[in-house]
């Protein structure tokens, strides 16, 4: 059984996430991607469970980019990626507090 926090890391998009090679390493998060990670994670756990996938599915799915792009919105205090309410599988009161 994989562990809470590697559930929580599957479900986040690859857009979110830090690469690196065997020649460059990897840029560390900034606070805000931090903060963007977390809430992604957080919600992207709730919502696999909730629609019964498993979290590295929902990470690799449309639902966990809406809510990547949606958790950068939030952040930023502006709506610079139009998500839509359908693509937004978050609770009403977390998805509308954008």
């Amino acid at each position: 059984m994989q562990s809470q926090r590697a559930r929580r890391a599957a479900t986040v998009p690859m857009f979110l996430r830090r690469l690196h090679t065997d020649e460059y390493p990897a840029l560390p998060y900034t606070s805000a991607d931090v903060r963007v990670l977390r809430d992604t994670s957080t919600n992207g756990l709730a919502v696999a469970e909730r629609l019964g996938l498993a979290a590295p599915s929902y990470g690799a799915s449309a639902l966990a980019t809406a809510n990547g792009l949606s958790a950068l919105n939030k952040e930023w205090g502006a709506n610079f990626y139009k998500v839509s309410a359908e693509s937004d599988a978050r609770p009403r009161s977390t998805a509308t507090a954008n």
